[in-house]
Parts: structure tokens; sequence; C-alpha cells
């Protein structure tokens, strides 16, 4: 119904005689423009009939604006020379962009802002601030971009000056004290004026993110209300004001927790659309140097995966994956590297997987693995004696294996082993497969998904405390950074958590996680990682996802939590882009102590 459009508190059936409807002829019959004494919307797509101009719509049973409204229709624009509004007109040079001018403005900044929904309850997005003298009164804003989902709502507000927010270089992690209140470090970031002000100016801000303001910190000058609002001052004279985050001692291991500083647009400025936000990290305070992790393996030649060999009690690593030599290695409780059957000179990054019980008709202790051809599977038994590196090809299949093998321990996917594949030769556009793999000679493609690149894999139980991924399979896409979780039907949902996925496992109780560190400038002295399993205790049964740090610029872990209403929890484990990126995770029942 129209009288839906928009909604409180732009409610235009309240004054409707102040309140103009037109369509633009140049935009088409279902582009219909809503303006009131306060602000502008454009509402695409509302697929509405042709309009007649009788007089303002009125409250009725129709919604056309048309003849079932009494006395309705839509009014042409009777703009004057000092009228506020704004003109939005098709961009002739980039077909499927709009043009935006503002016209009645007077002296000072006018920031347009967007919204793609007055639904959504979130604030507007800011955008292109432009400053007008006073000699025109008239604006050009940039084309508008056709952008998915598409912008549909547009509001141009004033301001005598522009604010801006942003971390400190130096001091934009903030360490938590020990329990004797050494080691501490305080975050900083700054809110600052573009011009000179001849009076106090009082910037209010929003704060949210994992860290609590009053649990995990607080903040100086200004205090945090109950709705998670502060403020600074700046003095009449200055251009900025810095603010300080001090964090308090928390014998909980939370990792690394966000407090996020959001301008709130008020009190007569514009916010700055590339510095709006300002994240600083609480970071918990580690004896080690290294945080939460630990050294335990060195001089691992060139590793790609990690897995735990239950029969061996050894960490499993895939190495060489250049095609050097032996293509396993072993790495014992007692921190022995050694290299591991006769598989050798496979090309590629050797991705696998280690059969942990007699699920099915997988023996314990077997290994599968890509073999970097495509569709192509090896096979290899648990002793490490026999193999077979063409065990299994997938039907049709064009791309490598090279995404990730696992076997489901859910029951959900009938324990079968499942693949999703990767970019390669002799395709690297498209779309890639997730498989589910029967015998040797029967296989099922689940679903296929055009993405670049699929990596990880891992298959939740129906437990309704992994939420709207309850049942589903986990794969996803380090360079589109999104995450896809896939039903039994096939049916993809993807994911946007601000995370470059590339392994996922359940945290289990009482295990130890051990990572693969490959060392970027000299891959013949990787490392392996250890984060012991008591920093793990309040994450039980909770999903690690690793970033690799190819994609993007650092590599980091991720536990990841429903909330079990509407969003998941995150948590952030970091560690020195200095030290390289990751190349697989595990789990796994031994104890390998720090070398």
């Amino acid at each position: 119904m129209w009288g839906q459009y928009p909604p409180s508190p732009y409610n235009w059936l309240a004054g409707a005689d102040n309140v103009l409807y037109y369509r633009s002829a140049s935009l088409g019959t279902n582009f219909v423009l809503i303006d009131d004494t306060q602000v502008d919307y454009a509402a695409l797509n509302m697929n509405a009939a042709p309009m007649d101009a009788s007089g303002p719509p009125m409250p009725g049973g129709g919604n056309d604006g048309g003849t079932n409204y009494s006395g309705g229709g839509f009014k042409g624009p009777k703009y004057g020379s000092n009228d506020l509004y704004l003109q939005i007109n098709l961009d002739t040079n980039n077909p499927g962009n709009v043009d935006l001018t503002l016209y009645g403005a007077t002296n000072g900044y006018w920031e347009l802002l967007t919204k793609t929904n007055l639904f959504d309850r979130q604030p507007w997005s800011f955008n292109e601030i432009l400053y007008d003298d006073g000699t025109t009164n008239t604006l050009s804003y940039p084309p508008v971009p056709d952008v998915f989902p598409p912008i549909e709502f547009f509001r141009a507000v004033s301001g005598n000056n522009v604010v801006s927010i942003s971390p400190s270089p130096y001091y934009y992690i903030a360490i938590e004290p020990d329990a004797q209140g050494l080691g501490a470090q305080n975050g900083l970031f700054t809110i600052s004026l573009q011009d000179d002000n001849p009076k106090d100016v009082t910037v209010l801000y929003r704060v949210s993110g994992r860290a609590v303001p009053g649990a995990d910190y607080s903040n100086y000058p200004g205090t945090i209300n109950s709705n998670f609002i502060g403020s600074v001052t700046i003095p009449a004279g200055n251009q900025s004001q810095t603010v300080t985050v001090q964090p308090f001692h928390d014998p909980k291991i939370d990792f690394d927790e966000p407090a996020i500083f959001t301008v709130i647009l008020t009190n007569g400025y514009v916010v700055d659309p590339a510095n709006f936000a300002a994240p600083i990290i609480i970071r918990d305070n580690f004896d080690s140097p290294y945080g939460p992790f630990s050294i335990v393996g060195t001089n691992v030649p060139a590793p790609a995966s990690i897995d735990y060999h239950a029969p061996k009690q050894s960490l499993l690593i895939g190495v060489n994956f250049e095609g050097q030599t032996t293509n396993f290695a072993l790495l014992n409780t007692n921190n022995v590297l050694s290299y591991w059957s006769g598989v050798q000179g496979l090309q590629g990054e050797v991705k696998f997987t280690t059969v942990k019980s007699a699920l099915g008709a997988f023996t314990n202790g077997d290994v599968y693995f890509d073999n970097d051809s495509p569709g192509g599977i090896g096979w290899l038994s648990a002793n490490g004696n026999t193999w077979n590196t063409n065990w299994c090809v997938l039907t049709n299949e064009t791309d490598p294996v090279q995404g990730s093998v696992y076997i489901d321990q859910t029951g959900v996917w009938s324990n079968s082993l499942l693949a999703v594949t990767s970019d390669g030769p002799p395709e690297y556009s498209g779309t890639r497969g997730v498989w589910r793999i029967i015998s040797q000679t029967n296989t099922v493609q689940l679903a296929r998904i055009s993405t670049t690149h699929l990596e990880g894999l891992l298959t939740l139980s129906n437990d309704q405390r992994y939420g709207p991924w309850a049942g589903k399979l986990l794969t996803g896409d380090e360079n589109e950074h999104v995450i896809y979780a896939i039903n039994t039907n096939g049916v993809s949902v993807p994911y946007f958590l601000g995370i470059d996925p590339d392994a996922f496992k359940i945290i289990p109780a009482t295990q130890n996680l051990y990572c693969v560190n490959y060392v970027d400038n000299n891959p013949a002295q990787s490392r392996i990682l250890k984060i012991p399993s008591a920093y793990l205790t309040n994450y039980v049964g909770d999903i690690l996802v690793e970033q690799s740090g190819e994609a993007s610029p650092n590599p980091a872990l991720f536990i990841v939590q429903w909330n079990g209403t509407n969003a998941f929890n995150i948590w952030t484990i970091n560690v020195p882009t200095s030290w390289g990126h990751f190349e697989g995770v595990t789990f796994a029942p031994i104890d390998l102590k720090p070398v």
C-alpha cells in the first residue's frame, strides 16, 4: 500500500498537503519519487500503475495512486527557486546508473546519504560530501552505481564541518593488564574536524563490537550511556581530540575482541565517508611473546596441509607441494619430523584427510588426497606401505580437488567421503564442484557453485546451536571472502562474515590445536604452531575457521558461534604477518612440547 512508503517517522499521510509524489518520465513508469518536508526518497521498482494528477493521494483501498483513492492520484512537482530538493535522472553516459542533483543548497557542506531499505532500521550510509559556496545553490553528485542490493533511498543533509574518526596507527591494539596490573597497553583513537571551529563541537559516537564497555574496557573522556553512545567535545580553536581506550584485566581467554567506535551524524556536522569508524582491538595478555601460540615443529619443507594420524599418534603433514621428493611427513610427540610413505612427485597443494575411526567402509588411519589432476583422488593405506594415486576420478570434473577432501562425521551425509574442487588448469573461471564419493566408481555431484575457488570442508550435525548452518556442509572461497552453507539438496547460501576461509574445524574438548605456519620467504623452514586446549575451553563445540592470509593481508583464526537469535558471534586469533601465512589446521589428542 502506498501508505507504507515511507514508514514512520516520515509518514506522508500526516501532512499530505506538503508532500509531492511524481514520476520521472526519463526514469520509466516504475520509478516513483516521494518527497516530504524533511527528506527526499527515491523508491525503485514499486510496480505502480500509471498515475493521474488529480490531487494528492488520500487513504483508501487502492494501491495504484489512481481513481481507487477518493480524489487521489499523484501531484506533479511544484518546486520554486528557493526550495530544497533532489532531482534524479538517468545517467546517459553510464547505463543503469542515475545522477542526483541537489537544488536549494545553502552555504556549507552537504552529504548524500544512501539506504537500500527503509525498514532495516540501520543507519544511513555516508556518501560523497560536496561544499556549496552560496553562489549557485546547486550541487551535482556523481553517478550512483547499479549495485546489489540496489540503492533505493537517498537523503541530503547539511553541516558546517566534516568529522572523521581513526584509530592510532601505533595503538589500535589495547592489551589487557595481567593479574598484577602489569603489561597493559591502552588503545587510542582520534576524532578530528576538517576545518577550524570558532566554538566547541560535541561529537557523538556509538560503540559496538564483541568487546563490552565497562566490562572489557573503559574510555575517556566522556561516558558510555545505556544505549552505548558516548561523546567527545573538541574545544573551540582545536581540530581534534584523542580518546583513550583502557582495557581491564580479564582472566577469561577472549582472544581478540573489537571495540568499534562509529561517529553519529548529528550536532551540525557531516561525517567523512572514508573515516567514520575506528576499530580498537582488545587483546588478551599472554605470557608468551607469540601470544597463545608456541612453535612445536621447525624446518617443515613447503607444507600445505595437516591432519592427525591416529595409528601413528603423530601429526601428518602434506609437504613438498611442488613435486620435490616425498609428499607426506610425520611429526611425532618427540618433535621429530620424518618422511612417510613412498607417495612423491605430486604437484600443487597436497590436501588430504585421514580416517579417524572405522566409519562405514573406511579403515582407521587410511589417507585420501588430491592428486592434482582434474577430479583425481588418491588413497594411502594406514601403514603407509600401499597407495594408489589414481584411486578415484570424479565424473566429468574439470578442476583438481585441491580445495579439500573430508569424511562426514555426522551421518547427515551418510559418513561419505566429500570433496570440493579448486581453480586450476584447464579452467580458471566458471564454477566449482561439491562432491560425494560413495565408492571408487560411484561419485555424485552435490552442487555447482559459480565462484573462483573452493577450499575447506566441514559437515555439521542438525544441532540447533549452529543456527542456519545446522545439518549443512560448509566450504568457502577466500578470494571472494565468502562461506557457503550447502544442504543435502545441493542448495548453497553465501555468508559474508569478514572471513576469508581456508579450513574449517569443530573445536573438541581437551585436544590441542596445531597449525601449519608457511614461512613465505623461506618455505623449507616452515613451522608447526600449537594452541593449548586450555585456551579453547570456553569454545568447545564451536566452529574454528582458518584464514590463510594469502587472499587477505593477515593470517588469522576465527571462532564462530551462533548467538541463538539472529547472528554469529566471532572471536579472532591473530598472528604477526611477518610470520608468513597459514596452510591448514587440525586438532589432536597429543601434546607436543615447544621447541
